[in-house]
């Protein structure tokens, strides 16, 4: 009898502790879902989701693919799947990003469940927990793009292969679930394609017997054939179409720094946290070296075939590619924690998840930033100035293109103008000098030439408002001279120059978020070539920067040459110099050098916020 209590005692205790962490895991699930779920029906489609909107809409499959598919440069399988999951329930936002939103959820489970198999319950919910609140693994839930779709397959795909090999749970069907996985997840994106290969590569050297490894040589296979007729859309995507370093720019060595603070929400508030727990829980095993080596391999493995080919290729490396291997770095340190109590782990759960949503809401401004989409910003305010200026003496310079989804609901009446081929600024230019209007609003989606601003204040030299956001501006300009709505440069010099002109760049360097503009004033007839001027950042015989100006021709008036640096886009040593050269046959009047502030929330998704704005902006 008292044998029988006491195993009773024991199983009610086992089954108190296991319902406890289950609980934990409800209450990580739930965080994941307040998370990805908050104010659902106002996250804005993005502009890569419209991008590839814009590429649906054909009226057969062949179309599809040739069309919308071919000239990208992503997989079918999602842009397959958004053209049917369209066609059935709509565009409308929330229906559109719910798919991934659930993905989203799903994958922080999945994080949970390998982890717990691999490590046990203190690496499975500090893991899980992590993964949850992040805004890495937040923002690509929210967005329906194949970094949200395709992670839950590669997890999956982990979770399979853990069953049926390193569990030896050979049902039939974890071995069929592990081959539909690893097939949809090389069809999203070519990176989950590649975390595929590493994951069974590495799998292979796992495997128990010889028996195991012609079963994994066996998912291989059924891979690669079914990858086979996507085959040519990825030879012509890789080798025929180019890549985008257009945008990306140069691969440099130190990017894994960038990465991770790009992770770690560039706060060392959150860094030095994990760094503590992970001291705290720190124990060297063993028994879970191999995992632990296999996990952080997959990471690895990916991050150096990337760069390598980034390097010698074309860089494609940015943060989002990288994100089918992520949990798996996690899973690797998670390696390292040691068994904890259930109360120990409810504390570092509910702790770690503070401080993680502290920083995603409150550093981060995830949920103002990320929900304040820059088509419907510069939309409302144009709707709140033209009330303000009751829609008179207005004119409208656009610099984007409107998403087709949008081109109706934006569509801007009077005098508007959308700005975005090579010749710029001599269309602004003469647009400007031709009208009779008072104020001007420029609003900009994009990233215009920088040389726009000053060509605008020119003629419209006082910003009256401006309000910014990631990737957007809307700026209203006026002719007016009123002290009140003068704009007030901080720093502004008019020099009667001798040439080359040279100045310390550390005199104008205020902050990485402003702009130095150059305005070179020489007489009407002194015009002469496409390259009149130019303007390099220098130090210590090696150039940091180099681009060549023209001036505006302007009939009868005196003409200006525009030149301006974006701090935030360069990078040089705090000695650097400017230098400014006009061709030795151009007579120089004078040259006016100002510096202004720029979009703070400009690269806002991956670079650190500013605490205080007002440092920033030198009106």
């Amino acid at each position: 009898m008292l044998k029988k209590r006491v195993e009773s005692s024991f199983l009610n205790s086992y089954y108190n502790k296991t319902k406890s962490v289950d609980f934990v895991l409800l209450f990580i699930l739930l965080v994941a879902f307040v998370l990805r779920f908050y104010d659902a029906f106002n996250i804005p489609i993005t502009h890569d989701e419209y991008s590839a909107l814009n590429r649906i809409h054909f009226s057969t499959f062949n179309e599809l693919i040739q069309k919308g598919i071919r000239e990208d440069g992503h997989p079918a399988g999602v842009q397959v799947f958004t053209y049917y999951y369209v066609r059935l329930f709509g565009e409308q936002a929330f229906v559109l990003k719910l798919p991934y939103l659930v993905f989203g959820v799903l994958a922080v489970l999945v994080v949970y469940q390998l982890a717990l198999l691999w490590f046990g319950k203190t690496s499975a919910v500090i893991s899980a927990t992590i993964y949850a609140s992040l805004q890495y693994t937040v923002v690509n839930s929210q967005i329906a793009r194949p970094y949200g779709f395709g992670i839950l397959f590669c997890l999956l795909v982990a979770y399979y292969w853990t069953r049926y090999f390193y569990k030896n749970d050979t049902k039939w069907y974890y071995l069929v679930l592990l081959i539909i996985a690893a097939i949809i997840s090389v069809y999203s994106h070519y990176f989950a394609s590649l975390y595929v290969a590493i994951f069974l590569t590495l799998a292979v050297l796992l495997a128990k017997n010889r028996q195991q490894v012609w079963k994994l040589l066996m998912v291989g296979g059924f891979v690669i054939l079914a990858f086979l007729p996507h085959l040519p859309i990825t030879i012509y995507q890789i080798f025929d179409k180019g890549g985008i370093q257009g945008w990306i720019g140069p691969y440099k060595p130190t990017y894994i720094i960038v990465y991770f603070l790009i992770v770690l929400h560039q706060s060392w508030f959150l860094i030095t946290v994990y760094l503590a727990t992970f001291i705290f829980l720190f124990r060297y095993s063993k028994e879970r070296l191999k995992l632990m080596l296999f996990s952080g391999g997959v990471f690895i493995l990916s991050f150096l075939i990337g760069s390598v080919y980034s390097y010698y290729y074309m860089n494609v490396m940015h943060e989002r590619v990288l994100y089918f291997a992520f949990p798996f770095i996690l899973l690797s340190v998670s390696g390292f924690f040691r068994k904890l109590p259930v109360n120990k782990i409810w504390f570092l759960a509910i702790g770690l998840t503070a401080v993680t949503v502290f920083s995603l809401v409150i550093e981060r401004k995830h949920y103002n930033l990320f929900y304040k989409n820059r088509y419907l910003m510069v939309q409302q305010k144009k709707q709140e100035w033209e009330i303000k200026l009751d829609g008179r003496n207005l004119i409208v310079l656009n610099y984007f293109k409107y998403p087709a989804q949008l081109e109706k609901k934006l569509f801007f009446e009077g005098h508007q103008y959308l700005i975005n081929s090579s010749t710029l600024l001599p269309e602004v230019d003469s647009c400007l000098s031709s009208t009779h209007l008072q104020n001007l609003m420029f609003l900009n989606c994009d990233f215009p030439p920088p040389e726009i601003y000053p060509l605008i204040t020119s003629y419209f030299p006082n910003v009256i408002q401006k309000e910014f956001t990631i990737g957007g501006e809307a700026l209203l300009f006026s002719k007016s001279d009123s002290s009140k709505q003068r704009n007030q440069d901080k720093s502004e010099v008019i020099i009667y120059p001798k040439f080359p002109l040279q100045g310390n760049l550390s005199d104008w360097y205020f902050s990485k978020y402003n702009f130095i503009d150059f305005i070179v004033y020489c007489d009407t007839n002194n015009i002469i070539s496409n390259q009149d001027f130019s303007l390099t950042i220098e130090s210590e015989d090696k150039v940091y920067y180099k681009r060549s100006f023209v001036f505006m021709n302007r009939a009868n008036k005196v003409n200006q040459g525009y030149a301006s640096l974006r701090l935030i886009d360069l990078s040089f040593p705090e000695e650097a110099v400017f230098k400014v050269l006009v061709n030795k046959e151009i007579t120089v009047d004078s040259i006016k050098i100002s510096c202004r502030p720029g979009n703070p929330y400009l690269y806002a998704h991956v670079k650190k916020i500013p605490k205080n704005l007002d440092r920033f902006f030198l009106e």
